[in-house]
This record gives structure tokens, C-alpha cells and sequence, in this order.
């Protein structure tokens, strides 16, 4: 099982609108089928912090703190 995952993602917005938000799932897959939800975390896009290390608490699937973090490094940039 492969516990340390590095890779990044992109997303294309027209223009940013307070009502944006990231959030992200992360899964368990321990057999062929469907995979369990695990952990969430959920920001804002115009308040999220860019281009600095976070650790992020995240929550369980029902909102509560589930005891666990994540190291992330957001940046947003402009395509043209």
C-alpha cells in the first residue's frame, strides 16, 4: 500500500466568483469494486492560503475531526 502520494491536479476557471470551492476526497481501495470515502477537506477558493506549505486538518465523512492531516501546496495562476 503506497501511504506517501506526490502529484498535482489542475482546474480551468472562467473567473473566480466567491461561491468557488476546492474540495478534495481522499478514498480506500482494498478490493475490486467500490472504493470507501475516507477523509475530506473542503476550502474556499478566495480565502484558500497559495504558494506556502499547509498542513490541513482533515474531517471524516460525517464533519468531524478524524485526527489526520495533510501536507499541500496550493498556487493559482493565470492561463493566457
Amino acid at each position: 500500500m503506497n501511504l506517501l502520494s506526490s502529484g498535482s491536479f489542475s482546474y480551468l476557471l472562467q473567473t473566480l466568483r466567491l461561491s468557488d470551492f476546492l474540495s478534495s476526497v481522499i478514498c480506500y481501495e482494498d478490493e475490486f469494486g467500490k472504493d470507501d470515502k475516507i477523509v475530506v477537506f473542503c476550502s474556499r477558493l478566495n480565502s484558500l492560503v497559495t504558494d506556502q506549505w499547509l498542513l490541513i486538518r482533515l474531517l471524516d465523512m460525517d464533519g468531524k475531526a478524524s485526527g489526520t492531516s495533510m501536507l499541500a501546496k496550493f498556487t493559482i495562476s493565470s492561463v493566457g
